[in-house]
């Protein structure tokens, strides 16, 4: 009997390599937006900080430069933890329509992997079907001749 060939396995071996590509692909989307999120939660850390001095400095005896200084400077890291915002959203969208994308091709490569096991499985009872008619033949070459 011939031996065991799947037509598409050329297809098959390509969608292997491709989904690890993806899976690389989704590892750097996630530590680029863990990265991300880190710089959001360090940025908020310091403008809870900035404000925390930001009301010492008004407890004591007032110096009107050093609350203008630390009100712009308040300002400036709330439009920072803003754009920070946006970068970590668009960073998570990105990774979300990765996973997206991989869950897709994982899909598509299962029902190829489905398909091979089905064809596998029909070549096998073929290959038992013509395995037991050999042995039938041969039983009944011996029977025949004692």
């Amino acid at each position: 009997m011939k031996q065991f060939r799947f037509r598409l396995q050329n297809y098959l071996n390509l969608k292997e390599q491709q989904e690890k590509i993806y899976r690389l692909k989704l590892a750097r989307a996630q530590a680029e937006y863990q990265r991300e999120a880190e710089t959001l939660v360090k940025i908020q850390d310091n403008l809870k900080e900035l404000l925390k001095r930001n009301r010492e400095a008004r407890r004591g005896p007032i110096q009107i430069e050093l609350i203008a200084l630390g009100e712009r400077y308040l300002q400036f890291q709330s439009e920072q933890k803003e754009r920070q915002a946006l970068a970590a959203a668009e960073t998570r969208k990105k990774l979300l329509q990765l996973q997206e994308e991989f869950l897709d091709h994982c899909k598509e490569k299962k029902s190829l992997e489905r398909l091979r096991e089905r064809v596998w499985s029909s070549y096998y009872e073929e290959y038992l079907r013509e395995e037991q008619k050999y042995l039938d033949e041969i039983g009944s070459i011996c029977f025949l001749k004692t």
